[in-house]
């Protein structure tokens, strides 16, 4: 920690106030990473990792933890069951946008009617 601090003491204010910027994109973005990993259909890591060549009999094998990143993201870019789209491409689809505004509204309106109602959850 005190490395840390001595490495951000000679930072300027403004570029300080990026660094929490980022920050907190960096937590937001990993918070999303793990929504859209629940989306991955049943068998996805499993199939993606066959498809890459990682898997033998009936193991996931890896040379180093680097190979796991590259089977998540094979997963979530390139891997479709049948015909459908890849998760990333279901997240990216105007389908999705609007549902994710549906939602975000709606959300919005349960909690606002949940302040003026006075309750606290």
């Amino acid at each position: 920690m005190l490395q840390l601090a001595t490495r951000t003491a000679h930072l300027g204010k403004e570029q300080k106030r990026l660094r929490k910027r980022y920050v907190q994109l960096r937590k937001a973005s990993q918070r999303l990473n793990g929504r859209i990993l629940d989306h991955l259909p049943r068998g996805a890591l499993i199939q993606s990792a066959r498809a890459l060549g990682l898997r033998h009999s009936g193991e996931i094998v890896l040379a180093d933890m680097l190979e796991a990143n590259v089977i998540l993201d094979y997963a979530l870019h390139d891997y479709r069951k049948g015909r459908a789209p890849s998760t990333i491409e279901r997240f990216v689809s105007p389908a999705f946008d609007r549902r994710l505004k549906t939602w975000m509204t709606s959300s919005r309106r349960c909690v606002a009617t949940r302040l003026q109602r006075g309750s606290p959850s």
